[in-house]
């Protein structure tokens, strides 16, 4: 059973030189105001051609939202103002900053949510990550409670990625810059 934290009250963290969003973002509209797409089933998602984006779970939005990389790359921005899609550069970043090992990784998260084997979550960093997985191009949501995953920004045709898993005895990191477009994921802000 998933158990959501609906304490966090701060908006933005500080780690190293970076601010990140505490919360993936969960937005229905681009910064100019138009709507971005729901869908429901896997069917929707599989065909779709335009941004959209999906609940991680459907029927409970306290779990948050999937986007597609074209809601990722869409010029009418996705992220609020003053706030950016990171790059794997920013994930990097990031990653280094908190010490560059797999067990690091924990200083990202709680243990809200990981299964029940897993310990050592101290989230000293306030980044609050959640393994909500992904969703797959064809519709199907993986790795719920196992990946924490999140899209990151590209200027090129591809399409890139950060994940993590917390599985002992070896939690590690994965910078993708190959990534199927057609995924769900979850999307973290950085400041400008």
């Amino acid at each position: 059973m998933m158990i959501f934290n609906r304490t966090i009250k701060q908006q933005s963290t500080k780690i190293g030189l970076q601010e990140w969003m505490v919360k993936n973002l969960d937005v229905i509209a681009f910064r100019n105001g138009d709507k971005i797409r729901q869908v429901h089933d896997e069917r929707e998602w599989r065909n779709a051609k335009d941004p959209v984006w999906c609940y991680v779970w459907e029927g409970h939005p306290e779990f948050g939202k999937f986007y597609n990389y074209l809601a990722i790359r869409d010029k009418r921005g996705l992220a609020p103002e003053g706030w950016r899609i990171p790059s794997l550069n920013d994930w990097e970043t990031l990653y280094k900053t908190i010490g560059g090992t797999g067990i690091d990784l924990y200083k990202l998260t709680t243990k809200l949510n990981w299964p029940r084997i897993y310990t050592g979550f101290t989230n000293i960093t306030y980044f609050y990550a959640l393994p909500l997985g992904t969703c797959t191009a064809s519709g199907v949501k993986t790795d719920f409670s196992f990946m924490a995953s999140f899209w990151a920004s590209t200027s090129g045709n591809t399409c890139a990625s950060f994940h993590f898993w917390a599985a002992p005895p070896k939690p590690h990191a994965v910078f993708d810059d190959d990534q199927d477009c057609g995924k769900g994921m979850p999307v973290r802000c950085i400041r400008n």
